[in-house]
């Protein structure tokens, strides 16, 4: 699957306090992201040709007038995929340990905006009025390796607060 992993510490500076650290896959590529999406990783094209896997990282502040408790996030969270992503369809939805916290797991089928199918699975949870979240795309002939991916990631995790480890 992976030669290896390297470690990345991810910040966003909307959200200074929190942070994430993770393994990638060594080989892929990494760019820091903008406002809320801190990190995106690619499979490098040699090894997954024009529909690359990729890992998306983001920490942003929740709404002010919207909840702050998990189980109340993962419901606004739902209700905005399903009026904003084509033809998702629910694959898992459950409580699910993240980053040391409580947390929740999401697993979906959607259509791409290229009219390509692609399963995603995520991870998040919510810190004090913040939500930390990953999430790993792939095409659905790559799943099961992918589902092993994003399982060795999200083990991997953990928030740090002021560059303190909290794991």
């Amino acid at each position: 699957m992976n030669n290896g992993f390297t470690q990345h510490d991810v910040t966003v500076p909307d959200v200074g306090e929190l942070g994430l650290t993770l393994q990638l896959p060594t080989p892929w590529e990494t760019r820091s992201g903008d406002d809320t999406v801190a990190l995106i990783a690619r499979r490098p094209e040699e090894g997954a040709g024009p529909f690359a896997d990729n890992v998306v990282v983001t920490i942003e502040r929740l709404p002010t007038e919207g909840p702050t408790e998990l189980e109340q996030v993962q419901g606004s969270v739902l209700i905005q995929a399903h009026s904003t992503i084509a033809d998702f369809h629910l694959l898992d939805d459950r409580p699910s340990p993240f980053a040391g916290q409580d947390g929740w797991f999401r697993a979906y089928l959607q259509t791409a905006p290229n009219q390509v199918s692609a399963v995603t699975r995520q991870c998040f949870t919510v810190r004090g009025d913040a939500m930390v979240s990953i999430a790993v795309t792939t095409l659905p002939f790559r799943d099961d390796e992918a589902a092993r991916l994003f399982e060795e990631i999200a083990a991997s995790c953990r928030i740090t607060t002021a560059g303190k480890d909290e794991r």
